[in-house]
């Protein structure tokens, strides 16, 4: 859910030159810590000034110390209780802290007192979101958008509500609203694409493509409204692998929930792969290139049994958090096999967790593997296996995701120059309450 914050330092009364007016003149120059420095010396011979408590809070806000903020503004409170941007900020610093209850209580004290803030009734909507109390989040938020149509963030949060009471197409319909009015808000295209495969997996595949068809036209230039449109068109439509914007755009608004959303999902993918490659016996230690290596889950398995290890992902968001792993020797921004090709003869290791779902044509990945190679080195994937005996040799599903048949993944390799070592099948992730099983593979160069 989508909140708002007030984050400017207000006008203080304090006189030129004194500590308030140097404070202010700190926080809008971003100097924070220097700010709260000047704060606290002005609040020691005015200890009840409100305004000073507020403005300095919103510098510790900034700086992460979000306790002390919160003691901030409730000293704010405590001297003027009718202070109406210290309650809503109070309630946004409690709603980050994972403090729900509280922050509900902030932002019904800012509304009693100034009913017309269409940004609180939105803060609102989304503190009993979280809370699971839909209905009363669905009236916040249609409040806020009542006072204001135009508000993109509560349209986006409206969208989520919906969507979670499985009303699909008014989800998709406030979703692709937010986007028009914000087209660079982050958040809306994963969850519209959730949105419209949901949509299309309850049989209502027209009302899908008729959303993603809105989508493109909104923003014609997004590859993520380009590749869900693909995977609903189905058939001919269907491109042989994610484009290289699809993935970035994707994983880049993904980051920041990938490992945790995962986690949910029991995802076993880099666990099975980096349990293979350590089964195998080596006369050294290998150098591994972990391929689309996403927020580094595989690489953090391998350290212990490589010399070198190199990651390679699109997603500039995943790679800072593999980056702070502190397990990679190096970390590269590129296309995987673009990369593989560039390298010959450079690794003694391949792995590829739950890549090869962007790929339905699997020769070119495959050939640059067996190319960047050592002589005898080994590939270890993960793939979704296609099962439908009416399909080719590769299919993109509605969530936009490849699958590919087992005796192409075995062709493929082949034609490589690799020869499968190992094929196993397990439960790779759940999802929707149900395992989603697949493929990995091992096979030598």
């Amino acid at each position: 859910m989508k909140r708002n914050q007030r984050r400017s330092a207000k006008k203080t009364e304090g006189q030129p030159g004194g500590p308030f007016s140097a404070a202010v003149a700190h926080q809008l120059a971003g100097r924070l810590d220097e700010a709260v420095a000047n704060y606290r010396k002005g609040l020691e011979s005015q200890p009840d000034y409100a305004e000073a408590h507020y403005n300095m809070a919103l510098a510790l806000h900034g700086l992460g110390r979000w306790d002390e903020a919160v003691a901030s503004l409730r000293r704010a409170l405590d001297i003027d209780p009718a202070y109406v941007d210290a309650h809503n900020n109070l309630g946004s610093v409690l709603y980050g802290l994972g403090h729900l209850d509280e922050a509900v209580v902030s932002f019904r004290r800012a509304l009693e007192l100034r009913p017309d803030l269409a940004a609180t009734h939105n803060n609102l909507g989304s503190a009993l979101y979280r809370l699971g109390r839909q209905e009363e989040a669905e009236a916040s938020v249609r409040r806020a958008l009542d006072l204001r149509p135009d508000f993109a963030e509560a349209h986006f949060n409206l969208g989520n509500i919906l969507q979670r009471t499985n009303r699909l197409e008014e989800a998709v319909a406030h979703y692709e609203r937010s986007l028009s009015l914000k087209p660079d808000f982050k958040g809306i295209p994963s969850n519209l694409d959730t949105a419209l495969y949901l949509l299309a997996s309850a049989g209502r595949r027209e009302a899908a493509l008729e959303g993603a068809n809105a989508w493109a036209r909104i923003d014609p230039d997004d590859p993520i409204a380009g590749h869900v449109l693909a995977a609903l068109q189905g058939g001919e439509a269907s491109p042989p692998r994610a484009s290289d914007g699809y993935v970035a755009a994707l994983f880049d608004g993904f980051a920041e929930r990938f490992d945790d959303v995962l986690a949910g999902l029991n995802y076993r993918a880099p666990a099975l792969i980096a349990g293979m490659v350590m089964r195998e016996t080596f006369s050294a230690a290998p150098d591994v290139l972990d391929a689309g290596c996403g927020t580094g889950q595989v690489g953090q398995l391998l350290r212990p049994r490589a010399r070198t290890l190199v990651g390679v992902d699109l997603s500039r968001e995943m790679l800072s958090r593999a980056a702070g792993r502190g397990v990679y020797d190096r970390l590269h921004r590129g296309e995987l096999t673009a990369f593989m090709a560039a390298h010959p003869a450079a690794f003694d290791v391949i792995t590829a967790a739950d890549v090869l779902i962007y790929f339905g044509d699997v020769a070119p990945l495959f050939s640059a593997a067996a190319a960047a190679l050592r002589p005898g080195g080994l590939v270890a994937v993960s793939a979704e296996e296609l099962t439908d005996a009416a399909a080719g040799d590769w299919r993109l599903q509605l969530h936009g995701r490849y699958r590919q048949r087992e005796s192409y993944l075995r062709h493929c390799l082949a034609s490589a120059g690799l020869a499968p070592v190992r094929f196993e099948r397990h439960v790779l992730r759940s999802e929707s309450g149900q395992d989603v099983e697949g493929l990995i593979a091992l096979a030598r160069q």
